[in-house]
Order: structure tokens, then C-alpha cells, then sequence
């Protein structure tokens, strides 16, 4: 029987390469995208090769980061502080976060159609997943809502033939819905220092998109932008992201366990003392039988 890691593996390599033969197809080849080096501030002056080195070497972030909460969640299983559930949800979200650095790489060292709608098309299911992540910690699990947030997350791409805004409108609703599934997850179980880590990752949100539409305008600030760029500065703010929302969902995942596991003390020692009581009774009721006989 497959574990956790190779379950979670096969459930994000099969939508992948879904998408990525999709993609091959042509369907989605008239998608308004931006190719070329003319899209970003950042200069490419690294020597022998017309890449931009920051912008290249930041997508290895997403990958190690990836990497990092896969082994995390992986100790965290073998010393029972996961079930397989949740050490699943871990291992697909930074499989897909590892993915996610793989296919900026390729867009950023090729700017290749292919790999450029794919980085687009990616973003959506990855904060889809937030979204299940966050409805599986309040109402528990369901495969079959989980496949049609997922599916309709992926199938909304479709917007982006109709309109040349139409990944903007499409990403805009995914960042609201992983928003709100993250508030609501908070509300059902608040755990310390959870809320500070949610405001963190909304203002990294934040900070990610700002620094990426204002790219070439910081440059008019300083010339510093021309190495430093707004699209690198903003990828930080992404890979910290991911990572405030792995400890936000780990917070959570403690503290849903830490309640169960209170919970089930208390019904334990309920049903106990029901027993107790029932044996007690029988114990007092059984002299009383015998004088009326």
C-alpha cells in the first residue's frame, strides 16, 4: 500500500500532467501572456549567459522550501504528531509548491508559451488547495469536495480564452476564497499565535502583488531596481507566504488535536463513570432482590 508521500505524489502529478498536455495541445497558445525579457525590470547582466540571475536563482527557493516541509512533515508523521490525513494535505501542497519553483524556473531561462501558461495555470489549484485544506479542518474530510473545488479551480483557467484579464479575474476570486477558507479555519480553531501568522502571510499577499505590478515603476525610484527588481522582491514575499501558511496550518492542525484528543479524554471518562454508575446500581439492587424473594 502506497504511503502518504507517494499518495500525495500520484494525486499531484496526474492534474499536472493533465495541464501540461493541455497546454502542448496549442489550446491555450492566443492566452495573453508576457514573454521576453522587455517584462521585467531586473537587467540581465550575469556574465556568459542573457539570463536575469535573481530572478532565475529565487525559483530554487519554492523547490527548497518545498523540500523542507516535506521533510518536516514526514518527521512530524513518524513521531505522531500527524495523522495521514494531514501529513497527505502537507506533502501535496509542497509538492506543488516545489513544482510551482520547477516551472517559473523553466518560464524564466526559456520564456517559452508553454511554461508560461503553466506558471499561470499552476497559481490557481495552488490556492484552491488552501481553500481545501481549510474546509477539511472545519468539517473534516471529503474526497468529493475536494475534487470539485479542484477541478473547478482548474477548468476556471478557460476564463483567460475569452478575456485578456481573464487570469486576473479568475486569480482576484482563487485569493478571496483561500482567504476566506483561511478565516473561517482560524475561527473554528483559534490557535495562539495563528492569527498573527494569517496577517503575516495576507500582508506577504500583498506585498507579492504590489512589488510585481509596480516592477518597472521602481525603477524610476532607483536604479538599485534595476538589479534588485520588484519581481524579485516579490517572490520573497511569495516563498514567505507559502511558508507562513504551512505554520498556519500547522498551528491549526495541533490545536484540532489537541481538542480531539481532549474531547475524546472527556467522553472516556463520561462513558466510565456511566459504568461505574450502571455497576453500582446493579451491585445495590441485587440485595434488595433477595429479601423480596
Amino acid at each position: 500500500m502506497a504511503g502518504p508521500f507517494e499518495s500525495a505524489a500520484w494525486l499531484v502529478a496526474v492534474p499536472f500532467s493533465a495541464m501540461f498536455t493541455t497546454v502542448l495541445s496549442g489550446l491555450f497558445d492566443k492566452v495573453e501572456l508576457e514573454l521576453g525579457l522587455q517584462h521585467y525590470a531586473e537587467m540581465p547582466w550575469f556574465p556568459l549567459f542573457n539570463i536575469m540571475p535573481l530572478n532565475t536563482v529565487i525559483n530554487l527557493g519554492y523547490i527548497g522550501l518545498g523540500l523542507f516541509w516535506c521533510g518536516f512533515a514526514n518527521t512530524a508523521l513518524e513521531q505522531g504528531m500527524f495523522k495521514g490525513r494531514d501529513c497527505l494535505l502537507f506533502y501535496i501542497f509542497n509538492i506543488m509548491a516545489s513544482c510551482y519553483g520547477c516551472v517559473q524556473l523553466l518560464r524564466i531561462l526559456s520564456h517559452h508559451v508553454v511554461w508560461a501558461v503553466l506558471d499561470q495555470w499552476c497559481t490557481l489549484p495552488f490556492f484552491a488547495f488552501v481553500l481545501v485544506w481549510s474546509l477539511h479542518l472545519i468539517y473534516g474530510w471529503s474526497s468529493s469536495r475536494a475534487f470539485l473545488i479542484l477541478m473547478t479551480s482548474i477548468m476556471s483557467y478557460g476564463i483567460t480564452l475569452f478575456s485578456p484579464i481573464g487570469f486576473e479575474i479568475t486569480l482576484g476570486i482563487h485569493m478571496l476564497c483561500a482567504i476566506a477558507g483561511g478565516i473561517l479555519a482560524y475561527k473554528k480553531y483559534p490557535a495562539t499565535d495563528s492569527l498573527s501568522t494569517l496577517y503575516q502571510a495576507l500582508l506577504s499577499c500583498s506585498g507579492f502583488v504590489f512589488l510585481k505590478l509596480f516592477d518597472h515603476r521602481l525603477v524610476h525610484v532607483s536604479s538599485v531596481f534595476k538589479f534588485i527588481s520588484g519581481h524579485f522582491l516579490s517572490k520573497i514575499c511569495d516563498i514567505y507566504q507559502i511558508h507562513l501558511v504551512n505554520n498556519f496550518f500547522l498551528d491549526l492542525t495541533l490545536e484540532k488535536a489537541a481538542i480531539n484528543s481532549v474531547e475524546e479524554k472527556s467522553n472516556f471518562l463520561r462513558r466510565n463513570e456511566e459504568i461505574q454508575r450502571q455497576d453500582s446500581d446493579i451491585l445495590l439492587d441485587t440485595p434488595r432482590r433477595r429479601r423480596d424473594t
